[in-house]
């Protein structure tokens, strides 16, 4: 971040803002107007560059100011320009320099109209101060002391970004004008261009499809609030919807007032300071016809015929390298003592593997593969453990293969969520290893069941319709079948498989609650009584009040505790058994893991990778439970790290790392007595938890 602002205005940036020469086109009445703000990319670093391929794809669509300037530098400046009309000597990005002035919602609001600000990562509505990703300097509306200090109408209207997916759900709800600001990483500030892009084309279609833009008279702007360099500060300005000329481009010198000037028009808003006042209208990105709407996207493909079956030791419900956001990898651990080889399957592709003894590798498909099941198949050697590591955004899941002896006719899920905001997308996947088709019910208390008819070999998957919410889910099939719940939450990705009835325990261990650390926002123990009577479930962690709950039988329940509660492990104890798992929600990101039993404890297991040097693996903990009498000492070791010890009390709970900079696996976990183990990862602003295998 520059330390310095130019002082434009005394320098003439505004002077090149024509002030009589107008295109004929005007600027159209409008009902509605979104400005999304990016952050600190040079005009060249985005338009016509191989990293923003979504921003550059909708330029035949659009309008693009081809000379279009910010104000100066650093951040806030810009911000306070583009809503108010002016710096007001601001040449910082400080935190307490408070500004009693006239804004863009003052005169929205005056002119009987509707504004919301929708802050990525904002902790809660009208949150003051800096809590990372979120950055005070990117929300210029707290800046105003009008705003920031009526604390009714800040609240109302200086919101989390997830209210703009509810907001958006009709004409009525969303406002007439709409401020968006993409998080650090989100933005391109600290993250990459194609970061920033791959944000743009999942959130923006989200508007462009919403009822206010198919159905009324809306515009889209999407602006840099600076360069990277300071001079010329020449940055890249889109414009999408009612009356911008498509394919339009304007070699007109505009800057962040004129945009200001251009949405007023719009809207039909009276200026603010002589900025506004004086700068041109971009009518010349207009004309007089209104382009449709864009088509909705292609639906994806349908499942390819299934691939080979034999020798296979593992099973993934899906694979996904082509949807927006994400990456996905087949990760493949050796644990014996000579080489394995085999071949992974998928959408009618097959990738060969070789794993040395006791390494770990991946493979993975080209760009644009989609489809399942994965099948993983050994040709030769002692038998692999694989896992599929899938980031997406800047989220980051794990979730081991599933073997065709773990398949079962009924199998549980927790809990359903296709209601919460954020929830986007909520599968129950399933997958038929067997050799003749299966045919598959999906049951949820209160909603009608999802029947899926399921080719040998074959996947498919079922949701239950928006709005739905509850649990438990069961899945019953006339032969055995793996089953497992992919669900998308805001930018987050998590995947768990289904357990079975045989699972149940009447005690069972997860590793570490934690309703303390910041953006820990959810931590909940989900019971469910797969039994016949009604079971009496207590779930305690050290330190807290103990939790129980009566749960009816085939019911679900949950519990929680304090907030501020931080330790482990968290043991819950039955009547009778149970199936218990843990749903956190860190941030804007969610996470599901199965507890375990002692029954489950290994001296020996593995993890397929360890990182603690991409960018964005703030933390990667390997925890460690000792379900036993005595005590544990424990080993936990990688090829080129320096191996960690903990010892481990009865019934107690330990971590451990690997220094920043460490990357490689496998982890390997040895114990003089059985344990459980996890490793716990936090990946920019998102949390995954995987048992060791």
């Amino acid at each position: 971040m520059r330390r310095a602002i130019a002082a434009l205005g005394a320098l003439g940036l505004t002077l090149c803002v024509p002030l009589s020469t107008q295109a004929a086109a005007t600027v159209p009445a409008l009902d509605h107007v979104f400005v999304i703000v990016m952050e600190n990319q040079d005009y060249g670093q985005i338009i016509g560059s191989s990293a923003a391929p979504y921003v550059n794809g909708l330029l035949p669509s659009g309008g693009l100011g081809a000379n279009y300037y910010a104000i100066g530098h650093p951040s806030l400046p810009n911000y306070l320009s583009l809503t108010g009309g002016d710096t007001y000597g601001i040449t910082s990005d400080c935190t307490t320099c408070w500004v009693s002035a006239t804004n863009i919602a003052d005169r929205v609001e005056s002119a009987g109209k509707t504004w919301k600000a929708y802050e990525e990562s904002m902790p809660s509505a009208c949150f003051v101060g800096d809590s990372y990703p979120y950055m005070q300097k990117h929300d210029p509306f707290i800046y105003f002391n009008d705003i920031r200090t009526n604390t009714a109408r800040c609240q109302s209207h200086v919101v989390p970004y997830t209210q703009m997916s509810t907001d958006l759900s009709s004409t009525g709800t969303t406002p007439s004008y709409a401020f968006i600001t993409p998080n650090m990483c989100n933005d391109t500030h600290d993250c990459t261009v194609q970061t920033g892009d791959t944000w743009l084309s999942q959130q923006m279609p989200v508007i462009l499809k919403s009822p206010a833009f198919t159905t009324q008279h809306s515009l889209l702007a999407v602006v840099w609030d600076e360069g990277a360099s300071t001079n010329p500060n020449k940055v890249a300005m889109l414009m999408l919807g009612s009356g911008v000329g498509a394919g339009a481009s304007s070699a007109l010198g505009y800057n962040h007032y004129s945009l200001l000037r251009t949405i007023e028009a719009g809207l039909g808003l009276t200026t603010m300071t002589s900025n506004d006042l004086g700068a041109a209208q971009m009518t010349d990105l207009f004309s007089a016809v209104t382009p449709p709407p864009p088509p909705p996207p292609p639906p994806p493909p349908p499942p390819p015929p299934p691939p080979p079956t034999s020798s296979v030791v593992g099973y993934f419900s899906w694979f996904d390298n082509a949807s927006q956001g994400m990456s996905d990898n087949v990760h493949l651990v050796n644990t014996g003592a000579t080489t394995s080889t085999g071949t992974v399957y998928v959408a009618g592709q097959s990738v060969a593997f070789s794993v040395a003894a006791g390494q770990e590798n991946y493979v993975s498909f080209p760009r644009g593969t989609i489809g399942g099941p994965v099948l993983v198949s050994l040709s030769s050697g002692p038998r692999v453990q694989a896992s599929q590591r899938v980031q997406f955004y800047q989220s980051f899941n794990e979730v081991w293969a599933e073997s065709p002896t773990q398949a079962s006719a009924t199998s549980y899920i927790n809990w359903y969520d296709n209601a919460s905001m954020g929830m986007l997308n909520d599968n129950i996947h399933v997958l038929n290893p067997g050799t003749a088709a299966a045919t598959v019910t999906i049951s949820l208390p209160g909603a009608p069941s999802q029947q899926l008819n399921i080719a040998a070999g074959a996947e498919s998957y079922a949701a239950f319709p928006q709005g739905t919410i509850g649990g438990p889910v069961k899945v019953s099939s006339n032969q055995p079948v793996l089953a497992s719940q992919r669900v998308q939450f805001h930018q987050s990705f998590n995947e768990v498989w289904a357990e079975s009835a045989a699972m149940a325990t009447t005690i069972s261990y997860v590793n570490w609650y934690d309703k303390a650390s910041t953006g820990m926002l959810n931590d909940n123990i989900h019971i469910l009584n797969p039994g016949g009577t009604a079971a009496t479930v207590t779930i305690k962690t050290p330190g807290a009040t103990s939790q129980t709950l009566s749960v009816a039988a085939g019911a679900e329940g949950y519990a929680a505790f304090a907030q501020g509660t931080i330790g482990g492990p968290v043991t819950v104890t039955s009547t009778q058994a149970v199936l218990a798992s843990q749903r956190v929600q860190f941030a804007e990101t969610f996470n599901e893991v199965w507890s375990e039993s002692a029954a489950q404890a290994m001296a020996t297991s593995h993890v397929n990778w360890y990182d603690k040097a991409s960018s964005g693996m703030l933390n990667d903990n390997i925890h460690v439970f000792n379900p036993g009498t005595t005590a544990a000492t424990v080993t936990i070791s990688m090829p080129g790290a320096t191996t960690q010890q903990v010892s481990v009390g009865a019934g107690a709970e330990a971590y451990g790392t690997f220094p920043q900079g460490t990357i490689g696996g496998p982890v390997t976990v040895t114990s003089s007595q059985p344990v459980l183990a996890s490793q716990r990862v936090q990946y920019y602003s998102s949390f995954n938890e995987i048992w060791t295998g």
